[in-house]
């Protein structure tokens, strides 16, 4: 992605000698849990190659780059019909993506630095139109007034099941997370539109959203069976752990894959962002693992006060349902922290990151240096 602030700083990149320490010794503390019924995702992504049409890029994404681990760590404890109908999920977020790159990278737009935006906003008022329509009781997807937008049809199919199996309280807050994707993607647009890179604050406000696990995390209740009360649900200690579940995960995946990115001129990351005038990358990795060490702290930090405030908030529930909702959160807490290990051991394993493929020091630590293709 050729610009003058990325021509400028290429230089200062170029060669740098980075050290990715060991992740995974972070989370020792967390136990780590896998789906057994991780085989259903093959299944799910032939079912997909075999209806709809996908570049290469994303059948790579679905086929070579372990998403059966990937999966299984982001819904540990689903049933193994729910982790085929969140593959479909999962599947249909690489898709949109796909769609994404098309509309941005490709589309040449040189006399109108708001074409690339205008495209975007075009494509997420398609997307957001049919998820809303899927999810809404006693109304089908038009899929075939969708044309050629194949992730459309790819969500259909998890759409049902999400109607049926979550409230509409519960979709609501999936809808809210999706939304925030859009917004991240187009806030992201924007800064690429003007050439420019986002500064410290900007990025980590739009990065959370642009992620996509927000959308993740939020379908951790329909993954498990479970439907938490509300004020459990709604309370800050809530949002402080999906908050930092999320942050965990976008800062993980801007470390693991600070590599690839460079070598292809992306320079949109939190390690770039945060290396100071001097460009120095082994700085900004620095931070990034105090950030991630943060978020771990904060984690723990916001389970302990949810199950305390969860317990004193349904006290005046029968016994049994009070067991069974504490039951439900202790397992909701479990899944957040598994998935956040799980993502980091499979970041580090996964080809999608290029970090297998290096020599591992005797602390764990991996080093490359850096090459930029194009910038």
């Amino acid at each position: 992605m050729a610009s003058s602030v990325h021509h400028d700083i290429a230089p200062l990149l170029r060669d740098q000698l980075v050290r990715v320490p060991d992740l995974e010794r972070l989370f020792m503390k967390w136990e780590p849990c896998v789906n057994p019924s991780k085989d259903q995702v093959k299944q799910v992504v032939e079912d997909i190659l075999a209806k709809y049409t996908v570049s290469e890029r994303v059948n790579v994404k679905l086929t070579r780059n372990m998403l059966d681990d990937y999966v299984a760590n982001c819904y540990p404890f689903a049933g193994r019909d729910t982790l085929t109908e969140l593959t479909y999920f999962v599947c249909w977020m690489f898709l949109v993506d796909d769609e994404i790159d098309l509309v941005t990278r490709h589309n040449e737009c040189h006399e109108n630095s708001r074409c690339h935006e205008n495209s975007l906003l075009t494509l997420w008022d398609d997307v957001l139109d049919l998820v809303r329509s899927n999810l809404s009781a006693g109304e089908e997807a038009d899929i075939e007034g969708c044309g050629e937008l194949r992730p459309m049809e790819a969500f259909s199919a998890f759409g049902k099941s999400l109607q049926r199996g979550y409230t509409k309280e519960q979709c609501s807050r999936y809808m809210t997370q999706l939304l925030a994707t859009a917004e991240g993607y187009l806030a992201e647009q924007r800064f690429r539109d003007k050439s420019e890179l986002p500064d410290y604050e900007a990025y980590c406000k739009y990065r959370s959203g642009r992620c996509c696990m927000g959308q993740v995390v939020s379908l951790i209740e329909f993954a498990n069976g479970s439907q938490m009360p509300a004020e459990i649900m709604d309370s800050p200690e809530m949002e402080k752990l999906l908050a930092n579940t999320v942050i965990l995960l976008w800062i993980n995946n801007d470390i693991v894959s600070l590599r690839k990115e460079l070598r292809d001129g992306f320079f949109e990351n939190l390690v770039v962002i945060s290396s100071g005038s001097a460009c120095d990358l082994q700085a900004g990795l620095n931070h990034a693992v105090g950030r991630l060490e943060e978020a771990i702290q904060e984690i723990d930090s916001a389970a302990s006060a949810l199950m305390a405030s969860a317990t004193e908030n349904i006290g005046h529930l029968p016994k049994d349902l009070k067991r069974v909702i504490i039951d439900h959160l202790k397992l909701f807490i479990s899944n957040c922290k598994s998935m956040c290990r799980g993502i980091v051991s499979w970041s580090m394993k996964s080809p999608r990151y290029e970090l297998s493929e290096l020599a591992r020091n005797d602390d764990n630590s991996v080093n490359f240096r850096v090459v930029i293709y194009s910038a």
